[in-house]
């Protein structure tokens, strides 16, 4: 099930295009924290540390480079860890496979429903982890 959760991430993250997406303008943010501009000095933005310090530490301590694919890639990492140590979780504390599988769907639709590649809001799936 996790296994089609995750084939099904990256086509999404692959192929859908919102038409209010900020992608290009978020990249832009962070390669200029990246490169030692100061947030709300020199990188005009509207998102906290938080967000940064987690691009920061996924492109400088992994050397992942700054690009789009590697932002969506980062993004179905998300979308699917977050989905499974949620269910882990349901099933941990219920002991019930199904209320686990319930979860497992519910929390991954909403996370793939709710959020683009690039956006802030991915950063609070990790919030489950």
């Amino acid at each position: 099930m996790l296994a089609g959760a995750a084939a099904y991430a990256y086509f999404r993250a692959f192929s859908f295009f919102s038409i209010t997406d900020d992608e290009g303008y978020i990249l832009q943010t962070i390669r200029s924290y990246l490169d030692g501009g100061r947030l709300f000095d020199d990188v005009f933005t509207q998102y906290g540390p938080a967000f940064y310090t987690f691009e920061s530490l996924v492109h400088r301590t992994l050397g992942a480079p700054l690009t789009h694919d590697t932002e969506r890639f980062i993004t179905v990492a998300l979308w699917v860890g977050a989905t499974a140590a949620t269910a882990g979780t349901v099933l941990r504390l219920t002991r019930s496979w199904l209320a686990a599988a319930l979860t497992l769907v519910g929390v991954f639709v909403h996370l793939t429903r709710c959020s683009s590649p690039s956006r802030r809001r991915r950063l609070a799936h990790c919030r489950s982890w």
